[in-house]
Order: C-alpha cells, then sequence, then structure tokens
C-alpha cells in the first residue's frame, strides 16, 4: 500500500515562479513528507531536506541524455512501486508527462495531479509539437487537474473540470524594509535615481527588452533612471548587449538570482513585467506585497491584480507605459 509520501515533480535549480510555488507548498505543510524527482541536485533548496524527512532523487535530462533517461525513470518507477499516495506534477507546457504515465502505470500510485503554471506555452517548435501530442493522453494518466489561475486552467484544461490552487506569498518576507532599502541603493549608487524593476527568470515570455527600450526613451528625454533585473537565464547575454547598444550599460543592472528578494523589491519605485502572458506571477504578487506600483502587460491575466495599484498596458502603447512609469506612487 502507498504510503503518506508525496512524489513532485517540478523542481529545478531556477529561483523562478513555479519553484518557489513549490518551496512555500512544501514549507508550509510540515506534516506532509516530500520526495523530489528532479535534472539536478537542488542546491538552491536545501532547506527542504534539512529536516531528513525530505528527499530528492536525480536522472538525467530527457532531452541531452534521452536514453540514459529513460533507464533512469524506468528504474526509478520499479524501485519505488506502492511507495506513494501521490504524484504532485508541476508543469508549464505539457510536452514532457513521463512520470505521469509511469506513476499510472507502473508505480501504482492513486492520486496523479498535474499542476499548470502557465496560461500558455513557449513559441518553441518541439515544445508545442510534444505538448500538442501530449495533450489528450494528459487526461488519461491524471485524475487530477490543479492551475495557478483560471486563464492557466481554461488554456490547458478547456471544458476539463479543475480546481484553481492559488499561489502563496510569504508577506513577511517580502514586505518593505526602509534599511534594505538603503543598503541595495547605496550598494548600486542608485540612491537618487528612479528605479524600474523587474523580477524573473530573462527569457523570451518575460520580455525584459521591452524595459530596456522604455528606459532608453526615459534616458533620452533626460530622465535620471535605472533598470533593475533580478534573475537568471540563457537571455542574459543578449540583453547586456541590447542594453551596451544603445549606451545603457550603466543603467541597467543585471542582479543575477537572489534568495533576498525583500531587499530588492524594497529597492524598487515602480516594478515592471512586460511578458507576453503569465499564469499567477509570483513576482507580481510578492511586488504588490512589497507596497509597489506595477505596470503590467495587458497579456497578463486581471487575476493577478491584488491592490489598486495596477496598470494594465498594451504592449505597442510605449506612451502609457512611460506615463504610468512615471507617476507611479508606493503604497
Amino acid at each position: 500500500m502507498s504510503s503518506d509520501r508525496i512524489l513532485v515533480w517540478g523542481l529545478s535549480n531556477n529561483r523562478a515562479g513555479t519553484e518557489h510555488v513549490i518551496d512555500t507548498y512544501c514549507r508550509a505543510s510540515p506534516f506532509a513528507k516530500f520526495d523530489f524527482l528532479c535534472y539536478e541536485a537542488p542546491v538552491n533548496y536545501e532547506h527542504l531536506f534539512a529536516s531528513g524527512d525530505n528527499r530528492y532523487y536525480v536522472i538525467p535530462i530527457k532531452i541531452k541524455h534521452p536514453i540514459a533517461y529513460e533507464r533512469a525513470l524506468r528504474s526509478f518507477a520499479k524501485d519505488h512501486i506502492d511507495e506513494y499516495k501521490m504524484i504532485w506534477c508541476n508543469i508549464n507546457d505539457i510536452s514532457n508527462i513521463d512520470i505521469l504515465s509511469a506513476a499510472r502505470n507502473v508505480m501504482n500510485i492513486p492520486i496523479r495531479c498535474v499542476h499548470m503554471h502557465s496560461s500558455s506555452i513557449p513559441d518553441v517548435p518541439v515544445t508545442k509539437l510534444f505538448s500538442f501530442l501530449n495533450r489528450k493522453k494528459l487526461f488519461k494518466v491524471a485524475n487530477q487537474f490543479w492551475a495557478c489561475s483560471h486563464s492557466a486552467g481554461d488554456f490547458l484544461y478547456s471544458s476539463y473540470d479543475y480546481e484553481v490552487i492559488p499561489n502563496l506569498v510569504d508577506d513577511k518576507h517580502v514586505s518593505f524594509s526602509e534599511e534594505k532599502r538603503n543598503l541595495v541603493r547605496s550598494h548600486y549608487g542608485i540612491e537618487n535615481s528612479l528605479v524600474i524593476g523587474n523580477v524573473g527568470r530573462l527569457t523570451e515570455v518575460k520580455n525584459q527588452s521591452h524595459l530596456i527600450k522604455l528606459l532608453h526613451m526615459l534616458v533620452s528625454s533626460g530622465r535620471d533612471a535605472v533598470l533593475m533585473l533580478v534573475g537568471e537565464g540563457e537571455l542574459e547575454g543578449k540583453l547586456r548587449d541590447y542594453a551596451d547598444g544603445l549606451g545603457l550599460g550603466s543603467r541597467v543592472i543585471f542582479t543575477g538570482g537572489q534568495s533576498d528578494v525583500q531587499a530588492y523589491y524594497s529597492a524598487m519605485d515602480v516594478a515592471a513585467f512586460p511578458s507576453l502572458f503569465e499564469g499567477l506571477s509570483i513576482a507580481i504578487l510578492e511586488a504588490q506585497f512589497n507596497g509597489l506600483p506595477c505596470v503590467l502587460s495587458s497579456g497578463i491575466s486581471s487575476e493577478v491584480r491584488i491592490s489598486s495599484s495596477c496598470d494594465f498596458v498594451d504592449l505597442d502603447n510605449l506612451a502609457e507605459w512611460q506615463n504610468c512609469i512615471l507617476n507611479a506612487t508606493r503604497e
């Protein structure tokens, strides 16, 4: 018979939204025991394993080592038959649902939950192809369907019933800190500048290049403004080159991934999120808890609004983006 242990898929070393949701919910469930199946040792989340109750297992990355991946997943499934009460499969697309198939066909996991964290799928051909092929199969291998928002649920599940599981925010860890604000602004020498901030992976979907374009317009009009990008990702090099090409190298601050995001939210004057799409962005929720006014792409669901200081603007309306940023005021 299965135990009360839960198998989790979706944790990586990224300090990003999906990982944050997994981390927050697991920390908020002290009486549950979790096993994590990962592509790498989750060293950025070592606190989850401090008690010794939770465990992690590493298998090869499918796209890099497909044969080794298949063997490792098959071996893991056979070694853990009847061990889990539930699998919690966190996804942003459905290009890979192998673990759900193994949970149903080999491991005998009775509760097989898929949790969607995005309201669209990245425009990557292989991802879109396999997501299309797996769409019908998903409803055969999973039996519980969760989403971070209605927009994410409607996108993936269509007419199937699903449950919205709201993202948790620990307000004590993201609330405004005057002391940390001063420390960060002093560290970067931006005490008197207008600080436009963005927290998120440096990826095509997050669209940070839009903010660099806006910064160039603001600086060209005589504004003392800087852009603070908190996060890491595959587009960092291109974004740096873009900023340098516009003469903004010293005004675009790449902080990398940060564990103390409270300090960086506190250092900002306004948060701007020009994402092409989102599920229910943790970063936008946290920014509002910090008291930041937020300027958001109209492609982001209004479900993310929890304060009165959110403006939704079409991406092609650059004048309105500038206007909202310049007139934003902290709560």
